[in-house]
């Protein structure tokens, strides 16, 4: 069925050590504070992962940190303090750090008070870890000073006066971790350029994962796509549903549809598979930009049209909207329909699929329009051999000219102003004449004729049955040339 159908998912990490090994994570970081001397660095991923310094992280700790950490035994306020602010810069929506992201912008202070700074690491453009770095003191701060000591003297870290006293003195007489404002500025600049560093590091092994990934998802897809043999567009539809609903299951994506315009209105495009079910016989009027829509597909955002799409489609304002279109050709003669593959994901997913959906649109844009054709040949072939066509499989354009022969003949007899018992015989006549012109002129072109018509014995049909009937001795019904002239000219169309 349609709605267990399962597409393999696009991967993206749980954690950094599926991306580096939590030892060569712990180096990386002690190789930046080795090298800068005087701010140790510790990385916080969600849920609670942590990853010091490699060896003993101790050693690199200023003596503030080392007194308050260890010979407090205060570590495990620290780690909280860490993990909160994590969690903060994350995104995690906790309900007691509301609105304080701010609060851990630039250089910030601790939960004990000395100077501290933090980096957001992403992963496709979505919040993924966070690097801290600090254990600094400003020198000669009155100011810091006494805020140092309002801090350390917040019940909440359970010191006694004289403890405060003694941490105060540390942070004074330190002159490992004192730094003037330029130090401080230089610092930060430094700590930062090294998070975009193991920032680009992460992404370039994340993608080569996430690529193959995404290889197995669009071969999968265009495997289904391809298996969907259909009778008509309306059986194409249920079944292209449950494929985009698995295709929504298996991607970041919130919504994904197929939308398509008709005959009578080709520019109002309807929603046809249902596989978002709120966007279900929904249409969208993209007459105004079509022509600029065609030459710029993909995300809507920035383009003068995205208002229009997003109020259409009542997308909230955190999502991106993406458009993929297309013109199907079907039928004969042959019609132009717009159509379009329209998909969105929140903003915050945007990163994750930007090099992946054009890809992926592409694929289903030209799976649905194959399906399409192929759907409108089976059915010309149905209705050539309703008229008594027998074709070979290779039969295309004469049997389309065929289908359409009957109403042209019509028309043509009708201006001849041709006595009533005429008219059966001559629809007749002439539809066989565009197949006999039409094998002609293929033969001339050195198409072999015997593999697109198997049996149609039209030479010995239409002379007698035409030229005799209703008709004096020796002449020729009225119009017989102009009429034969409109048949040349149909059967003609199918060797162009």
């Amino acid at each position: 069925m349609e709605g267990d159908l399962k597409l393999p998912s696009l991967y993206y990490p749980t954690s950094v050590a599926e991306l580096l090994t939590p030892d060569t994570i712990s180096k990386l970081l002690l190789g930046f504070t080795a090298g800068l001397h005087w701010m140790p660095v510790a990385m916080q991923e969600r849920g609670g992962v942590r990853h010091d310094l490699w060896g003993t992280p101790e050693n690199y700790w200023c003596a503030f940190c080392t007194h308050f950490r260890r010979g407090l035994k205060k570590e495990e306020l620290c780690v909280a303090w860490d993990r909160k602010v994590a969690q903060v810069l994350l995104g995690e929506q906790l309900e007691e750090y509301s609105g304080q992201e701010k609060d851990f912008e630039g250089v910030f202070r601790c939960h004990a008070g000395i100077l501290e700074i933090a980096e957001v690491i992403r992963l496709g453009g979505r919040p993924f870890a966070v690097l801290h770095g600090g254990q600094l003191v400003p020198k000669s701060d009155a100011y810091w000073a006494q805020s140092l000591g309002d801090r350390l003297a917040n019940a909440s870290l359970g010191l006694t006066p004289e403890q405060v006293a003694e941490l105060i003195r540390i942070a004074h007489e330190n002159e490992k971790s004192a730094v003037t404002p330029e130090q401080l500025a230089r610092g930060v600049e430094l700590f930062r350029l090294f998070a975009r560093e193991f920032e680009g590091l992460l992404e370039k092994l994340y993608k080569e994962r996430r690529h193959a990934t995404e290889e197995v998802l669009l071969h999968a897809l265009a495997a289904r796509i391809l298996s969907l043999a259909a009778p008509s567009q309306e059986a194409l539809w249920g079944s292209l549903t449950g494929l985009l609903t698995a295709l929504r299951r298996a991607t970041a994506l919130t919504h994904v549809e197929w939308f398509m315009g008709s005959e009578q209105e080709r520019f109002a495009l309807i929603a046809r598979s249902g596989a978002t079910p709120e966007w279900k016989g929904r249409s969208l009027s993209v007459g105004r930009f079509w022509e600029e829509l065609r030459h710029s597909s993909g995300t809507t955002t920035g383009k003068r049209w995205d208002g229009n799409i997003k109020e259409e489609l009542r997308l909230a304002e955190d999502n991106e909207c993406l458009i993929y279109p297309l013109t199907c050709v079907y039928g004969a003669p042959s019609r132009n329909v717009p159509a379009a593959l329209v998909m969105a994901c929140q903003n915050a997913d945007a990163g994750l699929l930007a090099d992946f959906l054009p890809r992926l649109g592409v694929e289903i844009a030209r799976g649905i329009s194959t399906a399409i054709s192929e759907i409108e040949k089976n059915r010309v072939i149905q209705a050539a051999a309703a008229e008594g066509a027998y074709v070979g499989h290779d039969m295309k354009m004469p049997l389309q000219i065929l289908v359409n022969a009957v109403p042209a003949l019509r028309g043509c007899i009708a201006r001849l102003g041709v006595a009533d018992v005429l008219r059966s015989t001559m629809e007749r006549v002439g539809c066989d004449c565009v197949l006999l012109v039409s094998c002609r002129a293929l033969d001339r072109v050195g198409v072999p004729v015997g593999d697109w018509l198997v049996q149609h014995a039209v030479p010995e049909r239409y002379g007698d049955a035409f030229m005799g009937c209703n008709s004096k001795e020796g002449e020729a019904p009225p119009g017989r040339n102009e009429f034969f002239s409109v048949v040349e000219r149909l059967a003609e169309s199918t060797v162009r």
